[in-house]
């Protein structure tokens, strides 16, 4: 996913996204990859508010990805 994403594929990107957070739901990384492809790639800011807090529920010790989510909550 983060190569198509480098490449501008960015729908085949999301693709992928969905499909491993299908499969492992519980990895914060791949919800925080799937935010960052919808808040910096597709301007899609509450779908990335929404993937970074699912993020957050599996992690909090994630001090930026804390910070993004004070961000993006301030900017929606």
């Amino acid at each position: 996913a983060i190569i198509y994403r480098e490449q501008g594929e960015f729908v085949k990107a999301e693709k992928l996204y969905q499909q491993a957070i299908k499969i492992w739901p519980g990895d914060p990384v791949l919800h925080k990859n799937l935010g960052i492809l919808y808040e910096l790639y597709l301007g899609r800011l509450s779908d990335a508010l929404s993937s970074y807090k699912q993020a957050q529920t599996i992690t909090d010790k994630d001090k930026t990805l804390n910070g993004w989510v004070k961000d993006l909550e301030r900017r929606a």
